[in-house]
């Protein structure tokens, strides 16, 4: 049996035409509509997804039917959603527009309090200082 590098499945439409498009080498497009997954081993899903990148994965469940989420370059892993929930365990937290800039704030003063303290380890030679402690030699 001849697999080839292209994978077709054909599900029933249902009251409308699907417009799914999976024309990249050994791409996939899980369902939706109007999705592409046209870059080589791309993912695409939801609805209006345009994986146009090698190696990228889009997935676009936004309720406007106007939104379009395509892959900016190779490699890329983009969701697209009104609200994203993560759970752990009994744990939860749920990203959304109107906490969304402050998750964004935290990401960056995360990254920027690591670099000082990599800039304190090589400027010092230690990485168990304390942030606002003096050093005496």
């Amino acid at each position: 049996m001849d697999i080839g590098t292209r994978h077709w499945v054909d599900f029933p439409p249902s009251r409308e035409v699907r417009k799914n498009d999976p024309s990249g080498e050994y791409s996939v497009v899980n369902g939706g509509f109007n999705n592409k997954a046209t870059g080589d081993y791309s993912i695409a899903m939801g609805t209006n997804a345009l994986a146009e990148h090698d190696n990228s994965f889009v997935m676009n469940l936004a309720t406007g039917e106007d939104t379009i989420v395509k892959s900016q370059s190779n490699g890329r892993f983009l969701l697209n959603g009104d609200a994203f929930t993560i759970s752990i365990g009994t744990e939860e937290v749920t990203i959304n527009s109107s906490n969304i800039g402050r998750f964004k704030n935290l990401l960056l003063m995360c990254t920027y309090v690591r670099e000082i303290r990599q800039y304190d380890f090589c400027r010092n030679g230690t990485s168990r200082r304390k942030l606002g402690t003096t050093r005496t030699n």
